[in-house]
């Protein structure tokens, strides 16, 4: 793990120092302008609004790179652990998924104004302002997601001296909207993506608990077996369960409606963004934390309410993500907003 840090510590630098040694810009830095590296160069170069390129990045410009790292109170996040004492009920979760969007961040310097970073745009885990997170590996009971990880988020701030972090837990309105297939990358995601209206699922965390576990074989609407043939025997793992447990997904979107049906009632369940403000944080000696146990403190994730989709799907109302909503900041109806516990800042290691 040590060398891991230590090598992207080195290249970090490299950035960093590329970015200082590249001439003014001539175009337009205003606005929606975001940043890229030149691939043969791996200096900055500016792409501004109407993707008009401009010459290479703004002379002092600091590239740094925000680790993120998944935890279960003390232990690490892992595909295939189980975790036990979880919520009220003490349950044991399997972890199947782990991704969430990140945007809007910003580093806060030392007269507490938050400066807003412009991200590397490199065709897969950022684009304009957002960027993906994604801690599972697509193995063992996370089979239906990716081998690919990722766990930082790049960009540029002007020179200057930086004691914290701002971010939101979300995708900002303007790209919250369409069909994944039309959008780029890592806004293409249908797995992240809710169903018409459309919007995006902001935090997507799924789980077998004690209480909700996988689904039996086969799934209610497949045919019968045939009269005397026995089920399969399903392995430890399966990969398309009928059911998923208790899932976690926080989202908004300004939609209208989730479609017909009895938990899906006008608006969303979670119009707005968190907004996580760490104050004190270094961006070459610290990571953010994401503490799952913090996220499910207050829940019971082995029952679910009656009526309502499995575990917290943002649907108004339901009163299985009054926890989890809780914990991220985000206040429910009748009930303001606190701080949250789930992001805190660690030490690199």
């Amino acid at each position: 793990m040590e060398r891991v840090f230590a090598t992207l510590a080195a290249a970090t630098v490299v950035l960093l120092a590329a970015a200082c040694e590249t001439p003014p810009p001539t175009g337009d830095l205003t606005g929606e302008a975001s940043v890229t590296l030149d691939p043969a160069t791996q200096q900055a170069r500016w792409r501004t609004p109407g993707n008009v390129p401009a010459s290479s990045g703004v002379p002092g410009e600091g590239i740094h790179t925000i680790r993120f790292v998944a935890v279960v109170g003390g232990a690490p996040f892992q595909c295939g652990s189980t975790y036990p004492g979880i919520g009220v009920s003490g349950s044991t979760i399997l972890p199947l998924d782990l991704r969430l969007y990140l945007s809007e961040v910003a580093l806060i310097d030392e007269a507490g104004r938050a400066v807003p970073m412009r991200l590397v745009e490199d065709g897969r885990w950022q684009y304009r302002d957002v960027a993906l997170l994604d801690f599972e590996n697509g193995q063992g009971p996370c089979a239906g997601g990716t081998i690919e990880t990722r766990q930082t988020v790049t960009g540029a701030v002007p020179p200057g001296r930086y004691r914290g972090i701002e971010f939101s837990l979300g995708v900002p309105q303007p790209l919250n909207v369409g069909a994944p297939a039309m959008a780029a990358s890592p806004l293409n995601d249908p797995d992240l993506a809710w169903p018409a209206p459309g919007g995006f699922r902001f935090l997507k965390l799924d789980m077998a608990t004690s209480g909700q576990p996988f689904g039996t074989y086969p799934p209610a609407s497949a045919a019968p077996y045939p009269a005397g043939t026995a089920y399969p025997v399903i392995p430890a793992y399966p990969t398309m369960p009928a059911a998923y447990g208790f899932p976690v997904h926080i989202g908004g979107a300004e939609c209208t409606s989730y479609g017909p049906g009895p938990y899906a009632p006008p608006g969303c369940g979670f119009p707005n963004r968190a907004r996580i403000r760490l104050a004190e944080f270094d961006t070459a000696a610290n990571v953010v934390v994401i503490d799952l146990r913090a996220l499910l403190a207050t829940s019971n994730v082995d029952i679910n309410t009656p009526g309502t989709p499995a575990g917290c799907q943002s649907t108004a109302g339901d009163p299985d993500c009054a926890g989890v909503a809780g914990m991220l900041g985000l206040g429910m109806p009748g009930t303001p907003a606190r701080p949250q516990s789930v992001f805190r800042v660690g030490i690199q290691r």
